[in-house]
This record gives structure tokens, sequence and C-alpha cells, in this order.
């Protein structure tokens, strides 16, 4: 049995300790699980005409208001990019002013003292590819394969979309360029002609949006995301998972309505749970997961644990043998061993609970060889992640920094806050 027909992609509410209720999406293959998001009302993807209240060159920073008093943090270097910088208010002279007008996206949320990041590099995703303006190449997810790489350009060319130097074949509009990037959903993607209807689709967006851009007042929101369950539909690899279930009708219509309007997306089987003995989340064990999910202290299959602990400044992770005792019993070989489950299971740990900055891992003292071993395996497992993940070192004493970016809010903070 494949991995894919283990999957269910679960949309339901879930009531926590703190007595709030979040709609939750929930991905499960087998017994595991892989992935958990709250319905939060994040404005991350939506696009506004922003003001700029502020321009600070020395620090290479603006600051920018998607409405009266909420403010937003952008870079000088892209308010001042004429590929992609739209200023709306007068004509470009190559700088920026307090006072303009400009359209952003927004790509990150207020995170505790930060504020809100915005961009003038307008995105617009689909299942199998990105519209991204501010450069006319075309990319590709650091996920495919060179072979599959090399296939969909080869095609993309004889198509004529894009020429002999990866350059995309586009129509300007006032003044802005954009290239396209193919996501990992394109790796099994038996009809490549998908990628120019969705390459169509995506350009229609963005010169639609174009075409009433200057009509439109400061402060107006010109595209809004989709709610988080729909985005996953198009954002969660394909592979994962081969139906999608809930308990909620409306959701139900909302994602048979979706999946029908974009056709590129398949059809997965939708169903709608309607038992009322036992309700979706306790049939999967949702809340014992989430439970699990939140909790300080993670089991391996051998009988070892790890203890996870998110401090202010960064998390510390402690690897401990626990109750596994290796075949052989030598204390080299147990550390080991221990060691290289732990990496497996920590880097999953990163990608489930989201966690970012600095992480601090005591693994078990070992010899300088297996160490070596271990940071390379651990640097492999760590490159997977699509969140941009760097494993630093190891000392001697078994402590490895990795580094990862922050995305947005952790698992914790999405459920609990």
């Amino acid at each position: 049995m494949s991995d894919k027909t283990q999957g269910k992609l679960l949309i339901l509410k879930h009531t926590f300790n703190n007595n709030r209720e979040k709609l939750l999406s929930v991905l499960i293959r087998g017994k595991r699980l892989l992935h958990v998001q709250a319905e939060s009302g994040s404005e991350i993807g939506n696009i506004y005409i922003a003001k700029v209240t502020k321009v600070t060159r020395s620090a290479g920073a603006c600051y920018v208001s998607i409405r009266r008093k909420e403010f937003c943090y952008l870079l000088l270097a892209e308010a001042e990019d004429p590929t992609c910088s739209l200023l709306l208010n007068r004509e470009w002279d190559g700088t920026v002013r307090a006072g303009d007008e400009l359209l952003v996206q927004v790509k990150r949320e207020a995170l505790k003292t930060k504020l809100p990041s915005v961009t003038t590099r307008i995105s617009f995703s689909g299942k199998y590819t990105v519209l991204s303006t501010g450069q006319k190449h075309l990319g590709f997810s650091g996920k495919l394969k060179e072979e599959r790489k090399k296939d969909v350009l080869s095609f993309l060319q004889e198509a004529g979309y894009v020429d002999d130097k990866k350059l995309c074949n586009i129509k300007e509009s006032m003044g802005l360029s954009y290239g396209f990037v193919i996501r990992t959903n394109a790796a099994s993607l038996e009809d490549n002609t998908c990628l120019l209807q969705e390459w169509r689709l995506l350009e229609e967006k963005w010169h639609n949006l174009l075409s009433y851009v200057k009509t439109r007042t400061c402060y107006s929101c010109l595209y809004e995301e989709q709610p988080t369950y729909i985005k996953n539909l198009r954002d969660i690899y394909d592979e994962s998972y081969e139906e999608i279930v809930t308990d909620i009708p409306e959701v139900y219509e909302n994602i048979k309505a979706y999946l029908e309007e974009n056709p590129l997306l398949g059809q997965p089987s939708v169903r709608l749970y309607q038992d009322e003995l036992i309700s979706l989340g306790n049939l999967y064990g949702v809340p014992s997961k989430i439970s699990a999910a939140l909790g300080s202290h993670v089991w391996l299959k051998s009988g070892a644990y790890l203890v996870i602990e998110p401090t202010e400044a960064l998390t510390v992770i402690d690897v401990n043998s626990g109750k596994y005792e290796s075949k052989k019993g030598t204390p080299d070989l147990t550390a080991y061993q221990v060691n290289m489950e732990a990496a497996r299971e920590i880097a999953f740990q990163l990608k489930l609970r989201n966690l970012s900055g600095i992480i601090i891992v005591d693994f078990i003292n070992m010899k300088e060889r297996d160490n070596q071993i271990l940071l390379k395996h651990l640097k492999q497992l760590c490159h997977k992640d699509s969140v941009p993940t760097e494993v630093i070192d190891i000392t001697p004493l078994g402590l490895v920094e990795i580094t990862r970016k922050k995305i947005n809010k952790t698992l914790k903070e999405q459920l609990l806050s």
C-alpha cells in the first residue's frame, strides 16, 4: 500500500483546554499526524493598496499602512525596484516618499514584537506553478529531481513559453515583469499541458488585478486569499493523501465548489462524515495526536525519547536513551543507534511543530567519526524541509545548532493563542 492510500486530510473543529474552538486542517497518514494548521483569519497573501508612512534609508526600510494606524514593514529595496513596485499616486521618479501609495502583498503576520511584513513582489500560487513579479526567469522547486526539471523546461521551451535562456515569454503591463516557479506538486504530473493551463490562468488573474488597480482607493483590499483549509488543497503535496473528510456541511460544500471551479487541482475524493455515534476527531484519534504534538516528550519506537523545550530565545531538544537497549549492548552502538533514530524524529518534529529560530540539540556523546555520520544524516533530512533549515555544526559535547526560518507561528501558538 502506498503512502498516498493511507493519507486523509481531515477538516474539523476541535475544542482545546482553554475552551476555544478552532477549525483545523489535519493531515494523517496511517496512525501518524503529519500536519496541523488552524484557521486563523490570516491575511498572508492578501493584496492591498498601502500608504507609505515613513522611510528610513539608513535602515533600508520603509513602513506602510494597509489600514489606518495599522503599520507593516517593507524593504526599501523592494519599494524602489521598478520591476516589481507599482507606484499609484504619482509618476515614478526612482524614489519612494512618505504619502506614496504602493501595491503590496502580506507575506508575514505580526510575530511578538515584530510588525507584519509586506512585499511589492506580488505572487499568485497555483497547484503546480507560482507567478511571481520582479523577475522573468523560470524557476524550479528544489525538491524536483533534475530529470523532471529538464523535462518540464524542454516542454515549456517547445511550447514557446520559455526561451533558451530560461526567460519566460510574458506580456508586461505597467512596466512590471514577472516569471514563474514550477512547484513540487509538478513532480508526478503526467500531463504537462496542465502547466500551460495554470500558467494562463495565473497570468489572467494578474492582468485582471492590474486592469482595475488604479480605480481603487488607498487601503483597498484587491485580493483576498482563500481560507486555510482551501489553500491546503492547493499547497499540500498531492501525493500525501487520497481523501478529504469533513463533518461540517458548509465546509464540504465549499470544498466541492472550489474543486469544480479549479479542475487542475484534480478530483480527490471528498466525503461528508455523518456518524452520530463517534465524532470524526475521535475516529482518527485527533485529540490524543494533537496533545502529543503539543507535549514536551516524544517517544521513539526504540524506547528512547526526546524532550523538546521552547524558550524565548531558542528551542532545546534533549535526546535520551530511555528504555532503549542495544542487542549487542555496547555503549557506543547504543548512542549511535539512538542518535540516528532521534535525528529522523527531530527533522519531523521541526516541521510538525513549525519550530524556528535557533534550535539546540543535545545528542548522546559519541566518537568523532560517528558524530560526522550523524551530522551528514541530519543535514540530508533537514534539506527536505520546505522551510529553509540549516544544520550548522556539532560540538565535542554532542550539541548541534540548527537554524530554521520563521515563516509562521509555531503549532502551539496557532492552537493555543
